[in-house]
């Protein structure tokens, strides 16, 4: 879930500046009697001297008062502990501490320091706890603020630090200034961590104004005043390795293996798509947007909980969009989700879908054609059943032909398996396959219209239909029986082949020279 770097954070609540003065804050709420402040200033003061002072976090009740997916345990190691920085006062200078000792203390001891220590301070408001870089460690991440630059230059400019922690020792993994012992992950507003490529490794994508180049002349990426900061497997900083996110990009959204199912049933001349997505395990995104091309119509779309169906003004036909924003409640990699449905009174066809995963919010895409664009570039693409817009007449012979084109296109998806028919019933003699026994009905009603018999035509048909309907019998019953060897039609084969063809069927005579409608005598 994104994370919201703000110099003024909310936490817990509380609107405060990150600052000592806010944190000595949540040591009395959290350590009212002092009991707390005077252990580790008892142990501190032990082991590094009697001039050393105390700010820290009880991360028990941090984490317990954190709002969702910020200051979190994902490893449990941090229960029990009570991070620590401590100080010598001698060497607090202008609002600056010189050096900062980290440390970790837990039953009544501490169990790890970094002294001498550093330039990190993360005596005030946590921003984040989690495992950030996926390393099985949790992740203590805290902003600095440089008092000094501010009141030089009206604006804030903060330096981030991040502590590894595995329950027995820590480490700083954020690349270090060996002049000035500053971090070099430096902020001038806000931050994000973002997984863009979904590796499961964030990147820090904040902001640095021309204002701050004088002061930092090596961070100057093309995106500015966008900078990212990423893991080189070692420790996170400003590398020629990572990807420089701009302003304007859109973020990947196609990290993604999915496949789809589409049912198809009428009833009282509408018929319906029912749509079930699974997002495989495979998958580096949870299934966040779905568009289905077809038809531009008034067909009544319907989708699960906490999804919108609507139609898409990117590329018409169906668009399913999960409402909440949050990853969680998009279909997460390994979950199949029913629940997709549209009713129209359009016939079936062979449809494009376009999937994208969820990803970052992204100021990206400011019109509807980049919009488009990304949609079509940045997803990932497949076939399923849409909707055909009968109002277009056809002449029946080119209705065939796209029954047949159907049929060679369902065996492409493998929606269809040309395997030896031994279900043939009249003048099926030969040993051809499903597949081509279905081709040879469709061919011999168009060879039927061709001689002006439209009565053999339509009987050609209606033995297609017949047949159809058997084979998904067959493959029901074998699904069923676990067979899946058996399988020789699916669902979007069944309704291209058989929906088509009655929709032309009722459209043709039923006697040799009488049109359609016409009564009997």
């Amino acid at each position: 879930m994104k994370s919201r770097i703000f110099l003024l954070l909310v936490f817990l609540g509380i609107s405060s500046v990150v600052s000592e003065a806010a944190q000595i804050m949540y040591e009395r709420k959290y350590d009212p009697n002092k009991l707390v402040l005077h252990t580790l200033q008892n142990a501190a003061r032990a082991k590094y001297g009697t001039e050393y002072k105390i700010s820290f976090h009880i991360m028990d009740s941090l984490i317990a008062n954190s709002v969702p997916d910020e200051i979190t345990d994902p490893y449990g190691t941090l229960t029990g502990c009570i991070l620590f920085q401590a100080w010598n006062k001698s060497q607090e200078k202008n609002d600056a501490k010189d050096s900062v000792v980290t440390g970790m203390f837990k039953n009544g001891q501490i169990i790890w320091d970094d002294y001498p220590g550093t330039k990190a301070d993360f005596a005030s408001a946590l921003f984040v706890t989690k495992d950030i870089n996926n390393d099985g460690e949790v992740d203590i991440i805290q902003l600095e603020n440089d008092f000094i630059l501010r009141t030089k230059q009206g604006e804030g400019i903060s330096y981030l630090w991040i502590l590894s922690w595995n329950g027995k020792r820590g480490k700083i993994i954020n690349e270090i200034d060996p002049i000035t012992r500053q971090s070099m992950i430096v902020v001038s507003d806000v931050c994000d961590l973002v997984d863009f490529n979904g590796d499961g490794i964030m990147e820090i994508r904040g902001t640095i104004e021309n204002v701050w180049q004088e002061y930092f002349p090596n961070l100057k990426p093309h995106t500015l005043p966008f900078i990212t900061y990423g893991w080189n497997d070692s420790k996170y900083g400003y590398y020629s390795s990572i990807h420089q996110i701009a302003g304007d990009e859109f973020y990947p959204a196609n990290l993604l293996n999915v496949s789809v199912c589409c049912d198809v049933t009428i009833h009282n001349n509408s018929y319906t798509y029912k749509y079930t997505w699974t997002n495989k395990s495979s998958s580096k995104q949870g299934i966040n947007d779905i568009y289905i091309c077809g038809l531009e119509d008034t067909s009544s779309n319907f989708a699960p909980d906490g999804w919108e169906a609507t139609t898409s003004r990117y590329l018409g036909g169906r668009a399913f969009f999960s409402t909440t924003g949050d990853p969680w409640d998009a279909i997460r990699p390994g979950v199949t989700l029913a629940g997709f449905a549209t009713i129209s009174s359009a016939i079936p066809t062979i449809a494009k879908y376009y999937v994208q995963g969820w990803r970052e919010s992204t100021s990206g895409g400011v019109n509807d054609n980049e919009r488009r664009s990304d949609i079509l570039t940045n997803s990932v693409t497949g076939y399923t059943l849409g909707t055909t817009d009968t109002a277009k007449q056809v002449s029946a012979k080119i209705f065939l032909d796209t029954l047949l084109s159907y049929t060679r296109q369902s065996v492409t998806l493998g929606w269809l398996k040309s395997k030896r028919d031994d279900d043939r019933e009249g003048d099926e003699r030969s040993d051809d396959g499903i597949v081509r026994n279905i081709e040879k009905r469709i061919e011999k009603a168009k060879k039927e219209l061709v001689k002006g018999d439209s009565v053999k035509a339509r009987q050609e048909l209606e033995k297609l239909v017949k047949k159809v309907e058997k084979l998904y019998k067959r493959t029901g019953e074998s699904e069923k029986e676990k067979h899946g060897n058996e399988t020789v039609i699916s669902s979007e084969a069944y309704a291209l082949l058989k929906y088509n063809a009655e929709y032309l069927i009722d459209r043709l005579p039923r006697e040799k020279g009488r049109k359609k409608g016409e009564k009997e005598k």
